[in-house]
């Protein structure tokens, strides 16, 4: 059994109920963040910074889910303080760095060095390549879900 109690949020930081059990639960609780990137694609603006754009957007989305636990139970706004995040992106980098540079939003170049930026940002933060598949991004955060809900 993990000694931490997990948060998890999916695509749209959709929490499951599981905040007011914190309190009984160790002084270190792991949230853990799945995203679909081929549904959720960042900013023109951070992408085309590169590197720092990349380191950019980690912390903007470290910020937005520290805000959003804490608008959830304001009386105690040192769980996201306490916690460790785990962010994961998932989409299809090939088919996303097509879109991204057929529509002029940035070059290649950029987009791998916006990548690298944000893995970088974290040891826990990732973006990872499912490849082309429909529902690929979809599959490995279920499949990630599956995993924390066991534990």
């Amino acid at each position: 059994m993990l000694s931490r109690y997990v948060l998890a949020f999916v695509c749209h930081l959709s929490l499951f109920n599981v905040l007011p059990h914190l309190r009984t639960q160790e002084d270190n609780p792991l949230i853990v963040c799945l995203i679909d990137g081929d549904g959720n694609i960042f900013s023109a603006d951070l992408i085309k910074q590169g590197q720092v754009g990349g380191r950019q957007a980690a912390m903007l989305l470290t910020k937005g889910l520290t805000d959003h636990l804490t608008s959830i139970d304001p009386t105690d706004e040192s769980i996201p303080a306490r916690g460790q995040l785990w962010l994961t992106i998932y989409c299809n980098k090939t088919g996303l760095l097509d879109t991204l540079t057929s529509n002029y939003v940035c070059t290649a170049e950029q987009f791998e060095a916006f990548v690298l930026g944000f893995n970088q940002a974290s040891p826990l933060f990732s973006i990872v390549d499912v490849g082309c598949g429909k529902e690929a991004a979809d599959s490995k955060i279920k499949g990630g879900l599956s995993f924390f809900q066991v534990l």
